[in-house]
């Protein structure tokens, strides 16, 4: 009946935390387990932030950016994406044949840092196949594109 504490060291948010917990005893039988199951190969996650910041960070930035965390991802990749003032932006993800898969932004915002979690489902709600998929962010004009890896549960 020992409770056992972790801090992580500081980071630079917002950050992508992946995780699992590993016990064993010390007595004859040297039991030992994982949470998740299947850990390491399966793991927690969560998208550390400042206080008081929720989706979305109120700080613009001074140049666009694009990141994909995890990547290549099992089911779900958090989309981090940001742009220094106002203007049109859109993130669509498509596949390797340039097919539109999901759209997940396409609308005038603020300029700000943003975060949205893609299911690696597609506009139908259905599951997409394993493989690369591209994640297209378009703003003011310009574009970064990112792949993003979808493989097996």
């Amino acid at each position: 009946d020992t409770t056992h504490y972790f801090t992580i060291p500081a980071i630079t948010p917002p950050k992508v935390i992946r995780y699992y917990i590993k016990a064993y005893d010390n007595s004859v039988n040297h039991n030992e387990s994982t949470d998740p199951p299947g850990a390491p190969g399966v793991v927690y996650q969560f998208i550390a932030n400042p206080p008081g910041v929720g989706s979305e960070c109120s700080i613009a930035p001074e140049r666009a950016y694009l990141k994909a965390l995890p990547n290549p991802t099992v089911d779900r990749c958090v989309m981090q994406f940001g742009f220094p003032d106002r203007q049109p932006v859109s993130l669509v993800i498509y596949n390797v044949s340039g097919a539109r898969i999901k759209t997940i932004i396409h609308e005038t915002m603020q300029g700000g840092n943003y975060l949205y979690t893609w299911k690696c489902r597609n506009e139908r709600g259905n599951r997409v196949a394993n493989g690369v998929y591209f994640a297209r962010f378009e703003f003011g004009g310009n574009v970064i594109m990112k792949p993003i890896g979808v493989i097996a549960k």
